[in-house]
């Protein structure tokens, strides 16, 4: 079975090309994609405070999402729980779900977001053949959305011992330390 490209389902091109065949690591592409409710989790934050906000997000999120004004703060805080469960959709979990806290949406210089793969979901996507991975995600009045993308190839993400990757803060060549793990202007963790 291969993944096929296509202009129109009405008007196919002459002779579709594969573009990856399923099951592949090499070459391909994975997206996972969800919406969250700011009602909810602004909801949940009413209910379960620090204890909803520890199970979730990291501190580094947590302080990032901090804000004087509630509702922009449960806008902010949904955006990053629907980019959680788009990485899982992307990680294709099943039963071997990592912590919430795994998966960790980070702020760069630029004033983006990058994610960051730690523990449990960083070794599922050195598993996948996950070598790069992106994200996009926005939010308007009661929802949140998250967008990931991850190129599968032959670099793993992140390797041990790898240097960091070009663009860095730190010095060329040099391994990206394990302390900071979302490294300003860095995509990688």
């Amino acid at each position: 079975m291969s993944l096929l490209t296509s202009t129109s389902p009405r008007h196919p091109p002459p002779e579709l090309t594969p573009i990856a065949t399923a099951g592949s690591h090499h070459d391909s592409v994975r997206c996972g994609v969800d919406v969250a409710s700011v009602r909810d989790v602004a909801s949940s934050l009413a209910r379960f405070g620090d204890r909803y906000l520890r199970r979730l997000f990291t501190e580094r999120e947590v302080r990032e999402s901090d804000a004087t004004d509630a509702d922009v703060r449960a806008r902010s805080l949904a955006a990053r729980f629907a980019a959680k469960e788009a990485t899982f959709k992307l990680l294709a979990v099943g039963s071997e779900q990592p912590a919430w806290t795994d998966v960790e949406v980070c702020r760069v210089a630029s004033g983006g977001c990058m994610l960051a793969l730690h523990r449990g979901a960083k070794t599922m996507a050195e598993r996948a053949g996950i070598a790069d991975i992106a994200l996009s995600m926005s939010h308007e009045h009661d929802v949140a959305i998250a967008f990931v993308v991850a190129l599968c190839g032959a670099a793993p993400l992140d390797p041990e011992g790898s240097p960091c990757p070009e663009g860095s803060p730190y010095p060329e060549g040099s391994p990206c330390p394990e302390s900071s793990p979302c490294p300003e202007d860095s995509r990688w963790s």
